[in-house]
C-alpha cells in the first residue's frame, strides 16, 4: 500500500504505528493525515468528507 500525503503527516503516522495511543487533532477539514495513514484523528472543525445533516430552526 503507498501512503499518501505530505511528509509531516507520513511521519506522524510512522510515529502512530509506534504509539498506539497516540491521536491526531487538526484544523484540517480535508483529511491530509487520514491519505498518510493515521487513524486516530480528530478534526477541530468538521471533516469534508463526512457532511452533517442540519435541521431547521
Amino acid at each position: 500500500m503507498r501512503i499518501h500525503g505530505p511528509a509531516a503527516g507520513r511521519v506522524i503516522a510512522a510515529l502512530a504505528r509506534h504509539l498506539p495511543k497516540l491521536a491526531v487533532v487538526t484544523q484540517n477539514v480535508d483529511g491530509p493525515h487520514e491519505r498518510a495513514g493515521s487513524s486516530h484523528v480528530a478534526h477541530l472543525h468538521g471533516c469534508l468528507h463526512a457532511p452533517r445533516l442540519l435541521r431547521p430552526p
